[in-house]
């Protein structure tokens, strides 16, 4: 499976839609992402998360795609309550 697919493929299982996202403001950037402060709704619930998002200019390097994807899948495990 190549990296895009992989992607799609996660995308139904652990991404949000970004109609569900409301940007509060930037919390910081690194190499190859941003972190943003944003509102998240669901359910009729709204809560304050951290969204990280991949650079553009990096988006179509294999080794940080894959290391961004594992990083999320490991995320997606973990009980943030």
């Amino acid at each position: 499976m190549n990296v895009y697919d992989k992607a799609s493929h996660m995308a139904a299982h652990i991404c949000i839609p970004p109609s569900a996202i409301m940007h509060v403001s930037s919390l910081g950037a690194g190499a190859f992402c941003v972190v943003d402060k944003a509102e998240y709704s669901h359910d009729g619930v709204k809560e304050i998360v951290a969204v990280k998002m991949m650079k553009p200019k990096v988006a179509d390097r294999k080794g940080e795609v894959d290391a961004f994807l594992k990083e999320a899948e490991t995320l997606a495990r973990v009980s943030h309550r």
